[in-house]
This record gives C-alpha cells, structure tokens and sequence, in this order.
C-alpha cells in the first residue's frame, strides 16, 4: 500500500505483483487508486483500477527494450469549476474514463535514478474509448529521448526531448482534462508557474492542450561531497491544437540549481527565469523544489 499526502490532497495505492504470469515471462501488476486534489481551477477526486503486463524484448539483439501494455479505468468527479473554466469545456460532474496503453521504452542509462552516460527512450500510444468502458473517445501519444553525456568528467550533460499529440475521436470535440498536456514549472520548462505554459481560461487557469513539445539541456556538476549543481536552458510549448504546434510558440527559460544526492535519488533546488512574456505571469525568477532530476 502506498499513500502520498501534500497541502493541495492526498492519494492511496493498492498495488499487487506477479513476477510470471501464467507461466510466462511477463510480469503482472495490478492497483486500486484513490485521490483528491485541489487542481487549479477545479478540484477533483478519482479512483479506478489500472492492470497492465510487462517484459523485456529481444533481449539477446537488444539490451534494455521493454515492452509493456496498460489497461486503465476510472471514474473522476470534478467539482468546484472556475465559471471562466466551463468556457474550456471542464464540466463539473462524473465521467468516466477508460484507456488501453501499449508502451516501448528502451533504457540505456547506467544509473536509473541519476544517470552519469547513457539514454532513455519512450513510445507509446493511449486510446481511450466507449469500447474499453469509458466515455470518452480519443487517441494520444507520447515520444521522448534522453540522453546524458560525461565527455568532461565529473561532469554530465544532459539533453531531453519530449512530444505529446492527441486527438478526440468520435463526437467529442475536447479531450477530458485529465487526459491534455500541461507544460510549465519544476519537471518541464523553468521559468514559468507550473502547468501554465499553454491555453489559459479568461482567469489563467491552466486549460491544457492537444500538442506538446519540451526540449532541455542540463549541464550537471559535483560541487562537495553530495552536493552538487546545474545550469540549465528550457523551451517548450502547449497547444490547443496539434496544427498549432510551431517554432514561434516556443517560450524559454533558463538557470541553475542546486542537487542533494540521496539514496531515491537527487533532491533538488532551481532557480528559473523566463525569456519570454505569456500571459498572466509576470517575469520574475522563480523557485522549484522537488524531488528528482526533470528527466
């Protein structure tokens, strides 16, 4: 069982493995989820079953592919709606939710948790639809690349891309809000509010977006003992339709920080500044305090 409490709510896990299923190599892994959080604009409880299956592939051809498929459903309550939200097609109430998930990633990195040489790649397609059991219909996916470099040891350079497309499908025109792209805060493009960076409703609630794309470079380096530091540059964009993604809707930020390795990884100080003016945000340096590197 694992929960998770914080100022904005709280989440409980009831997790269960199978390391063969029926006799196989693929691993099973089966939750029951329960959360509520204060979201900005709305708050939101859920709770839902996820199963999913996986393995590595090729191994003898290929080192660290794995393949993995994910089924997951749940039922979402939003309440408390932003009035300026409504306009963005975030309707209070309950809807359900079911996605069938197929996944490739292909893990190069020599240390997981905080990886000095190596890569990390991502594939993977989420459907949602009636036939699943959920209603909403709608198709995403997700690609991302990470790559670390210690060409000048001790120090590692890393670079990072991602990209998120989704469309609904069938009669519904926007995608649930559980299910678009935020960009903006500690893990995507520094410099600006979290999830901010994108569509905003009349007020500057996040409204999220179709498109995705983020592109970072962290030059990370030891400072003393478990102490370290990083400068980094971000950029990246959210849409609210995938056409719309381009070059000049990119917004950038960039910065430094501080890292406190620990044994589940870095905790992490950064102190970002945005390039660009967006909406509702004023340009100004901003902290993130988190727990992790940003990829």
């Amino acid at each position: 069982m694992r929960q998770r409490i914080s100022q904005r709510g709280d989440r409980t896990d009831l997790l269960y493995g199978v390391p063969w299923v029926l006799g196989t190599r693929w691993r099973g892994d089966a939750g029951l989820f329960r959360e509520r959080f204060e979201q900005i604009g709305y708050d939101q409880e859920r709770y839902g079953l996820q199963l999913g299956v996986q393995r590595p592939l090729f191994e003898e051809h290929i080192r660290g592919l794995r393949g993995a498929l994910r089924y997951e459903i749940y039922e979402v309550n939003r309440f408390d709606v932003d009035p300026t939200l409504l306009e963005e097609d975030v309707q209070p109430g309950r809807q359900r939710i079911a996605t069938l998930t197929p996944e490739l990633t292909l893990d190069r990195r020599d240390v997981p948790l905080d990886p000095r040489r190596g890569s990390f790649h991502l594939v993977s397609v989420r459907g949602g639809g009636l036939a699943l059991g959920g209603e909403a219909d709608f198709i995403a996916t997700r690609l991302e690349t990470h790559w670390f470099f210690d060409w000048v040891p001790p120090t590692v350079l890393a670079l990072s891309a991602r990209l998120g497309l989704a469309e609904p499908l069938g009669d519904d025109d926007r995608l649930p809000i559980e299910e678009r792209f935020f960009a903006g805060g500690a893990s995507t493009v520094r410099g600006y509010r979290e999830r901010r960076l994108g569509p905003l409703d009349a007020r500057g609630n996040p409204a999220g977006g179709n498109g995705l794309a983020v592109f970072n470079v962290e030059w990370r380096f030891p400072l003393w003992r478990w102490f370290g530091g990083a400068v980094f540059f971000d950029t990246g964009a959210v849409t609210a339709k995938i056409a719309d993604l381009a070059p000049d809707e990119l917004r950038s930020g960039v910065g430094g920080g501080l890292r406190l390795s620990t044994p589940v990884g870095p905790v992490r100080l950064d102190l970002g500044y945005p390039l660009d003016r967006v909406e509702n945000q004023d340009r100004k340096m901003r902290f993130y305090l988190s727990i992790g590197h940003p990829f």
